[in-house]
């Protein structure tokens, strides 16, 4: 999300039934319950032209469903976050584990060896700072594939254009809540 003013934003939701908003990683608003459709805020001070990550989730238990994301500034009047303001680029996908997760795990890469393009696999099991890198066998940083906060429960899949790298074998290696894990990475010639 980016903002057009540098001023502190307030954020409502509107929802039937309950709701999360997190700003910049940061959670805002939490209402996790059945309810009629109910406004909830919070504020947020924001700079014109940053971006800014967003989540917002909501759940319906019965009945008629509604969901609604709002801000407003002292500049900008109370409205719908336009699309012009969102953005997403992300190719990173996460999704809830089958069961739950209980340490820093990082899981196979898919395909290995890799031929021009492959999938860098993580979990953790707290949100937290996350940090995937590569490096060559001789402990050369080569590229990030993953830096930022990594949701808790969740397990990422990031997928990686190799066409650029040198065939070789590589390491990568994830560093999250103090642990460093390390596996093989085989990249081949396309």
């Amino acid at each position: 999300m980016k903002p057009q003013y540098t001023e502190t934003y307030t954020f409502f939701t509107r929802t039937d039934d309950g709701v999360r908003l997190w700003v910049n990683n940061q959670l805002l608003i939490d209402h996790w319950n059945d309810q009629g459709t109910t406004e909830y805020s919070g504020v947020m001070p924001l700079t014109a032209g940053n971006q800014y990550p967003i989540r917002m989730e909501f759940f319906e238990d019965g009945g008629a469903a509604e969901s609604h994301l709002l801000w407003q500034s002292a500049s900008q009047p109370k409205q719908v976050i336009p699309p012009t303001a969102l953005s997403t680029n992300n190719p990173i996908t996460s999704v809830e584990p089958a069961e739950p997760i209980s340490r820093v795990t990082l899981l196979p890469t898919a395909p290995n060896p890799a031929r021009g393009s492959t999938h860098f696999r993580f979990a953790v099991p707290n949100t937290g700072p996350a940090t995937l890198r590569l490096f060559s066998v001789t402990g050369r940083f080569s590229a990030t594939v993953f830096q930022g906060v990594a949701d808790g429960q969740r397990m990422y899949d990031i997928p990686f254009d190799a066409r650029s790298m040198a065939a070789g074998v590589y390491f990568e290696r994830l560093e999250a809540a103090g642990i460093e894990l390390t596996k093989k990475v085989v990249i081949l010639r396309h």
